[in-house]
């Protein structure tokens, strides 16, 4: 089938920087000669997410970004009016996680991409039964029925396709439907101030993410920056988020330096929000790799910790559900919960190896000359910055002589200057992180935001 020459531009996140990025790509698609159309996905889709609440629609309302910041850049059609409402019947929702993640509507993965809203939101990652998630996936589910249900009919129209992140109820089902036809293009934010990435595919996909990291610029400064704003644990970054509880230098009792080996956990449910499904290798679950790693260690004489992860202490306590820490501790494995205050970085520096299943942290110990070792494939062992294993026995042949890779500290300098510098400018916007801040060209984004931001401070400092 012959697709028309044209380019659409979704509309499906009221966030400053989206409607931004959204305005900048029509104005440079137009420059190129391209034909551009626009379409509101907010009013039929994301004004119904769990993400929105009712002083949103009405501060959106009022802003109507789409009509002041995109439409008058476009020099197509606003295809809005002419797609038909939604009109579908919403199957009911699962009971189990399984059959969730299994579900599809006009082809698109509408049981995934509810999940990833409602984990997002609920900080729940839990594998069986869907009625833990409360009425946040209800609604996540009907919405993504929703953007499915319309994207159905915007098939074979568009040769290129333009939407926000991709991952999530509002937007996945886009991008699963319209990649039949059209090149999807996804879009988020960059490392830098008020700037953006675009991807052909999804965004979190290791493989990709090494094809984005060899090409872009090294900044051997941000780079080194990035690692040391991290490690001094400055505002604005996760550590200090994440850490900021913690007694710095603090070790468990009768911890010697470079005696141990460390796990350090993921929240699960930021796998569940990322991911179609957390690659473990032959293990089911992070604690099948944390007991597995307890009894070789056990085996081999070195002592074992596992630090969970201290952000699962903010989070709902599902988390729970998936962990028996009697067992761990009885294979004598020296096991810090996350609202704990030994200090990460401690364990890290204390450490003769280090073993995650994604986090940052492996990054970081791998910088510093730690070995490290991921399990599964993810975005560091794709970088060539980690050592993987996929089963039992490249965990054991790791722990038997753990070695950092020559490579690793060159490869996760290239990663966090990417993290650091990535992402083009966004034409016109000033604070696009701060919704009742943003200006584009000089003009409030959201301007009964920035009324209400106004008043609240009036009543604070009088």
């Amino acid at each position: 089938m012959s697709i028309p020459a044209r380019t659409l531009l979704i509309n499906a996140n009221p966030f400053p920087l989206s409607i931004a990025t959204l305005r900048h790509i029509g104005i440079d698609s137009v420059a190129k000669g391209k034909q551009v159309d626009a379409y509101d996905a907010y009013p039929g889709v994301f004004a119904h997410s769990p993400l929105t609440q009712p002083r949103d629609r009405l501060y959106e309302r009022i802003a109507s970004k789409y009509s002041r910041f995109l439409l008058p850049v476009i020099n197509g059609s606003d295809i809005t009016r002419s797609v038909r409402p939604y009109a579908y019947k919403v199957p009911p929702l699962p009971e189990k996680v399984d059959e969730l993640r299994g579900a599809t509507a006009f082809g698109a993965k509408v049981g995934l991409a509810a999940l990833s809203t409602a984990s997002s939101l609920t900080k729940i990652a839990d594998r069986d039964h869907t009625s833990r998630y409360g009425p946040t996936l209800e609604k996540a589910w009907i919405v993504a029925h929703r953007a499915a249900a319309i994207a159905d009919q915007l098939r074979g129209r568009y040769a290129e396709v333009y939407i926000f992140n991709g991952r999530q109820a509002e937007t996945r089902p886009f991008c699963d439907i319209l990649a039949e036809d059209s090149t999807v293009v996804r879009y988020e934010a960059g490392g830098q101030p008020d700037s953006f990435i675009t991807v052909r595919g999804p965004l979190f996909d290791s493989q990709l993410l090494r094809h984005r990291v060899a090409e872009h610029p090294f900044n051997p400064n941000a780079a080194e920056h990035y690692f040391d704003s991290r490690r001094s644990r400055l505002p604005g970054t996760d550590s200090h988020r994440f850490t900021s509880n913690q007694t710095r230098g603090m070790l468990p009792h009768n911890i010697r330096s470079h005696s141990i080996v460390t796990m350090f956990t993921s929240s699960e449910d930021e796998f569940f929000a990322v991911r179609d499904t957390a690659d473990f290798g032959v293990f089911q679950s992070q604690m099948e790799i944390a007991l597995v790693a307890a009894r070789l260690c056990t085996e081999l004489g070195i002592t074992f910790v596992i630090r969970l992860h201290p952000h699962l202490a903010l989070k709902n306590d599902s988390w729970r559900r998936n962990w028996d820490l009697e067992e761990l501790m009885a294979t004598g494995a020296t096991v810090i919960l996350p609202d704990a205050p030994v200090d990460s970085y401690a364990l890290v520096d204390a450490s003769q190896a280090v073993i995650t299943c994604g986090s940052t942290v492996g990054v970081e110990a791998a910088y510093i000359g730690r070995p490290s070792l991921m399990i599964g494939e993810t975005y560091a062992t794709a970088l060539g910055i980690c050592h993987r294993a996929d089963t039992v026995s490249e965990l054991k042949a790791f722990l038997r002589a753990p070695a950092p890779r020559a490579d690793a500290k060159a490869n996760a300098l290239k990663f966090a200057s990417y993290q650091a510098t990535s992402g083009a400018p966004i034409t016109g916007l000033t604070d696009g992180s701060k919704p009742d801040a943003a200006r584009i060209e000089g003009t409030l984004v959201d301007p009964a935001r920035w009324l209400v931001a106004k008043a609240r401070k009036l009543v604070r400092f009088g």
